[in-house]
C-alpha cells in the first residue's frame, strides 16, 4: 500500500506478462483461418474448371508465339483462302477483269498490287485495300476498283505524266551534236562471234538549230563549269553545262557534255513536290548534289574515251553589239543569215531554222551522243514549272 492507500504494482513485468504478444498474434490468426479459409476449403468448384484453365494457358501461349514469330500474314493468307475457295463454290470466282488507263504499269503488276488470282473472289475482295496498293505504286497516281456481281471486275487507273530523260527523243543533246536531234537509241551496233559489225544503229538525224547557234551556245555554256553557278566542275576534259532548280526546291538538275557523251541529273520526290531545303545539312540546288553526281558519272564514263574539244563558233557572224536593244535584235543585224540582201527579205523577227534531214555526223563533226554500256536507270518525276537558275 502506498501512503494514500492505493495498491501498488511492482514496476518489474514478469516473464508470463512478456509472452503475450505472441499468444495474442496466435489467437489472432486462427480466427481468421476459422472465418476465411475454412469456409474457402469447403467450395465447390465447377466441373471443367481446370480443362478452361490450361486451355486458356495454351491458347495464350499460341498466340504470344504467332505475334512474336511474324506468323499473321500467313495465317490471314489461309483464312481468306479458304474464305475465297467458298465463295467461289457459290459462282463468285472472278471471272473477267476490265482494265484501262495503264501504259507504262503491265497488267500483272496492276493484278498482284491489286490482289488479284486465279482464286480471287469477287465476294472477299477488300476494294479500299486494293486501291490503297495500287495508288502505292509509283507510276499510279489515282485507281478505281468496282466490284460488279457475281463475277466481274473493274479496275480504272490514271498514271502520273512521269519524265524521264530518255523519253525527250535526244532533244538534250542536240547542243552538243552541233545543232541535230537524233532519235534516243538503245542499241548502237551489234558485233559477231567474229568481231565484224553486222549492224550499226545510222539513222539520219533533222537539224533544228543552226550548226553556229549551237557552237555558240556551248561556248556560252562552258562558262557556267568555269566561272558560273557550277564553277570549279572540272572533269579534265572541255565540257558544258546548266544548271536547274524549280519553285521551293522541288527539284534541281544538272545537265552537261562533252562531244561525245550528254548526261543530265535530277534530284527529286518521283512521287510529289517535296522542298529540298535540308538534305544533308544543305539546300539542294543544281549546283550541288546533280552536279556533283554528274562529275562523277562523267568521269568514270569516259576514262577510255578520247579528248575532244568542241568546234569554235565563228564569231565574225555574230551580231554587231551596237544592233542589238532590248527589243531584241534589229533588222540590220539579220542581213548577214539570210540569203537575200535586200531590204524587201528583212524583218525584225529572227530568222526561222527549218528542221531538215541530215546525215549521221561524220568524223569532222562531233559524233552522236551514245551511252555508255554500263548507263543509270532513267528517272523519272512529275511534271513541273522548271526554272532555270
Amino acid at each position: 500500500m502506498d501512503d494514500r492507500g492505493r495498491l501498488a504494482q511492482s514496476v518489474t513485468r514478469s516473464q508470463g506478462s512478456r509472452r503475450r504478444p505472441a499468444a495474442a498474434s496466435r489467437g489472432l490468426l486462427r480466427r481468421s483461418w476459422r472465418r476465411f479459409a475454412l469456409p474457402a476449403s469447403h467450395l465447390r468448384v465447377p466441373r471443367f474448371t481446370g480443362l478452361v484453365a490450361c486451355s486458356t494457358f495454351m491458347l495464350a501461349a499460341a498466340a504470344y508465339g504467332v505475334i512474336k514469330g511474324e506468323h499473321i500474314p500467313t495465317i490471314t493468307a489461309v483464312l481468306k483462302s479458304a474464305a475465297d475457295a467458298g465463295a467461289n463454290a457459290m459462282g463468285m470466282r472472278i471471272a473477267a477483269v476490265s482494265l484501262s488507263g495503264q501504259r507504262q504499269v503491265s497488267r500483272e503488276e496492276i493484278f498482284a498490287a491489286a490482289g488479284v488470282t486465279e482464286s480471287s473472289s469477287l465476294l472477299f475482295l477488300d476494294v479500299a485495300d486494293a486501291r490503297a496498293r495500287l495508288e502505292a505504286i509509283p507510276w499510279i497516281a489515282e485507281a478505281t476498283v468496282r466490284k460488279l456481281y457475281p463475277d466481274r471486275l473493274q479496275i480504272t487507273v490514271t498514271e502520273r505524266e512521269a519524265f524521264a530523260l530518255w523519253q525527250l527523243q535526244g532533244k538534250i543533246s542536240v547542243i552538243a551534236a552541233d545543232g541535230v536531234r537524233h532519235q534516243a537509241q538503245f542499241v548502237a551496233r551489234i558485233v559477231g562471234p567474229a568481231g565484224k559489225v553486222v549492224w550499226r544503229n545510222d539513222a539520219p538525224g533533222k537539224r533544228i538549230l543552226s550548226s553556229e547557234v549551237a557552237r555558240t551556245e556551248t561556248q556560252m555554256l562552258t562558262g557556267v563549269l568555269e566561272n558560273g553557278t557550277a564553277r570549279g566542275l572540272d572533269i579534265g576534259r572541255p565540257s558544258a553545262g546548266k544548271t536547274g532548280t524549280t519553285d521551293e526546291k522541288a527539284d534541281a538538275w544538272f545537265i552537261g557534255y562533252t562531244p561525245q557523251l550528254t548526261t543530265a541529273v535530277w534530284m527529286g520526290d518521283p512521287l510529289a513536290r517535296t522542298p529540298m531545303t535540308n538534305v544533308g545539312g544543305i539546300s539542294v540546288f543544281g549546283a550541288t548534289y546533280p552536279a556533283d553526281i554528274w562529275k562523277t558519272f562523267m568521269e568514270a564514263a569516259l576514262t577510255n574515251v578520247p579528248v575532244v574539244d568542241f568546234i569554235a563558233p565563228n564569231e565574225d557572224l555574230w551580231p554587231n553589239p551596237g544592233s542589238i536593244d532590248e527589243f531584241g535584235r534589229k533588222e540590220s543585224s539579220y542581213r548577214r543569215y539570210s540569203s537575200s540582201s535586200s531590204s524587201s527579205s528583212s524583218s525584225d523577227t529572227p530568222t526561222t531554222v527549218t528542221e531538215t534531214t541530215v546525215a549521221a555526223p561524220s568524223t569532222t563533226t562531233p559524233p552522236p551522243i551514245v551511252a555508255p554500256t554500263t548507263s543509270p536507270p532513267p528517272v523519272t518525276k512529275p511534271p513541273g514549272k522548271k526554272q532555270a537558275k
